[in-house]
């Protein structure tokens, strides 16, 4: 479409809705070629060798424009009201919400398990440590000591020919390391049955 202006007019389209604006007169575009313009209460004869476009001043158009804009933003501003009052309704919701559940809570004597079964939890954590710690202690245990070594006696001397001049029974290395060993774990399992 061309904007043909005249002065402070300008055109609009055919199908256009000009309702409300000051209309100026009409421009006629010729199939052959050619523009007419007809100012606002001249007659003019329409064919179907033409097109014709209203010829609308450019101050009620721009009026039009800035009514809509207008509009668009009272729009706008009225949606952020309705977000923020649906989001401080959800916040309030939520609020309620999880004040219900505590005080159902606290009705049922759920709050006043929760630090019991921290204080389990705790206890319970420190008590794994302490067995993770006397099987990995155990573990080395096995894997260094002379367990199977039962000919030695923990003073180096021969079991064997260990006598009373030795001045003590013959222990072996391995009856020592399964002795030290079994000692470790049933101090861990004591640690484990106490309160």
């Amino acid at each position: 479409m061309v904007d043909l202006r005249h002065g402070d007019s300008m055109t609009a389209p055919s199908n256009a809705n000009t309702s409300g604006l000051e209309n100026a007169g009409h421009i006629v575009w010729w199939k052959a070629g050619g523009v007419s313009y007809y100012p606002e209460g001249e007659a003019f004869t329409v064919s179907k060798s033409c097109r014709v476009e209203p010829l609308v001043t450019a101050a009620s158009a721009q009026a039009a424009i800035d009514a809509e804009k207008a509009k668009v933003a009272e729009l706008e501003a009225d949606l952020a009201t309705v977000i923020a009052q649906r989001d401080s309704h959800w916040e309030e919701y939520l609020a309620e919400r999880q004040s219900r559940m505590e005080h159902g809570a606290r009705e049922a004597g759920y709050l006043d398990i929760i630090p019991k079964l921290t204080h389990r939890a705790t206890v319970a954590e420190a008590r794994a440590d302490r067995l993770a710690k006397v099987l990995e202690e155990t573990r080395s245990r096995v894997r260094e000591w002379p367990i199977g070594d039962y000919e030695t006696c923990m003073c180096g001397s021969p079991v064997a020919s260990h006598g009373m001049g030795d001045g003590h029974s013959p222990v072996s290395q391995g009856d020592h390391a399964i002795s030290m060993i079994v000692e470790a774990i049933t101090e861990a399992l004591q640690q484990e049955t106490q309160p």
